[in-house]
């Protein structure tokens, strides 16, 4: 068996096909010798040895002048051979199922044992005495009279079932290989470093949604070693500032302890920690996590007290029970809430929740400058922060790039509106069970 698995795709297909083709030949062979061949055979035997008694029982009532027209006609018409037995029966015995099933069916018709050999003389021809009223008869007959050639049939049965396996073989590897091989030659490729190939999506159903899922994940590993270049790119851009900052207080401490400053450094570190936290936050991924069940209006709330802002308020019914990833729906809802008060002008921001069918449908109204329709695809993108937005607010720009990836990851649906008299609507649609 370990053998066969390093065997090549057509060594592996050629055999199976043989050891298959070769199991349905004897399976068939075994049925038509059980419901046709054995009968026909029967039948033609004792058709034979019926020949062969009436013979001998017309050629013992005939008178002795008749007799040698009767050996002649039955000579010529049944391409047997009779004549009074001379000296005793002498000879092989045969194996032949039909000999032994003839010599059953005359013994039956004489009421005796009689015997069928194969004639002394000739190896394809056999002899037998059939006792009658006037003496013994012995007949002779060619194996060419009743012979047919079984082993030779099967025998040319199996190398034209052989040719044909593995023609069969060999087109169904091919057909298959070639795919396949592109496929690992793409997959070394992409073991390089090589993202740029693609496969063709054509051929076979499975193979097509092989050749796709491949090209999904050759696109989505590139977005995501673009994505981790642009995340260490963003963590020395960002981080600069506060730790230029952290210098300059470092240097006015030197000549003069003032509270206020070390009040300052400490703003920087949390800063530059929660520029840290966004970063790790991005760059770590999604993992699929299992869906718990929980009340998501009694969640939502506690996202929006943890906040500790004034400026939120929640329109949701009092239970809201669903089964959904817990922990990433409390990230995707938190980074809403974040991106709306840090980019909201300081207006109240309002979240809503709504259950219809087998949708959950959360929806956050800030009312900040608002998102141009244009820029609401790159938006998305990680390190994205419109002009739109007042300076001096913070954030790496990757709160909505987080929520993208978990929506993407999940098959949850995010979507951006401008709101009525200024500002954005996030809408959140997350399909649960009913």
């Amino acid at each position: 068996m370990t053998r066969l698995r390093k065997l090549s795709l057509f060594a592996q297909s050629a055999a199976l096909f043989v050891a298959l083709v070769l199991a349905l030949q004897i399976l068939t062979l075994v049925a038509y010798y059980l419901l046709v061949g054995k009968p026909l055979v029967r039948a033609s035997v004792l058709d034979f040895s019926a020949l062969i008694s009436l013979s001998a029982e017309t050629w013992a009532s005939l008178p002795a002048a008749s007799r040698p027209a009767l050996i002649e006609s039955v000579r010529a018409q049944h391409r047997l051979d009779m004549a009074p037995a001379k000296g005793e029966l002498v000879g092989k015995t045969s194996l032949l199922p039909y000999i032994s099933m003839l010599e059953t069916a005359l013994s039956e018709r004489a009421g005796q044992t009689v015997q069928v050999r194969i004639c002394a003389d000739r190896p394809d021809c056999y002899v037998t005495d059939l006792p009658t009223a006037k003496g013994s008869l012995r007949f002779r007959f060619s194996r060419e009279r009743f012979s047919t050639n079984p082993l030779l049939a099967v025998l040319m049965g199996f190398v034209f079932s052989v040719i044909i396996a593995i023609g069969g073989a060999w087109y169904l590897a091919r057909f298959l290989s070639r795919p396949l091989t592109r496929l690992a030659a793409a997959t070394g490729k992409l073991s390089q470093g090589d993202m740029s190939i693609q496969l063709s999506e054509n051929g076979p159903r499975e193979l097509a949604r092989l050749a796709g899922d491949f090209n999904r994940m050759t696109q989505r590993l590139h977005e995501l070693l673009n994505n981790r270049a642009i995340v260490l790119a963003g963590v020395s851009h960002d981080l600069r500032t506060p730790i230029a900052r952290m210098r300059m207080a470092l240097e006015i401490a030197r000549r003069e302890a003032d509270p206020a400053l070390w009040s300052q450094m400490e703003r920087y570190l949390e800063d530059m920690n929660q520029l840290i936290g966004q970063f790790l936050d991005y760059s770590r991924g999604i993992r699929n996590e299992p869906d718990t069940e929980f009340d998501v209006a009694a969640r939502l709330r506690e996202l929006t007290a943890a906040l500790a802002s004034g400026l939120i308020t929640v329109n949701a019914p009092q239970r809201c029970i669903a089964k959904l990833p817990a922990v990433p729906f409390a990230r995707v809802l938190q980074n809403l809430l974040q991106n709306a008060l840090r980019y909201g002008a300081g207006g109240v921001v309002e979240v809503s929740l709504e259950k219809i069918s087998d949708k959950l449908l959360i929806e956050v109204k800030d009312a900040g400058p608002g998102i141009p329709a244009t820029a609401r695809a790159e938006i998305f993108k990680p390190f994205v922060q419109l002009d739109t937005h007042e300076a001096g607010l913070g954030g790496a720009g990757l709160g909505l790039a987080i929520v993208n990836q978990i929506c993407a990851t999940y098959g949850w649906e995010v979507k951006l509106f401008s709101r009525m008299g200024g500002g954005t609507v996030v809408r959140l649609t997350i399909t649960v069970e009913k």
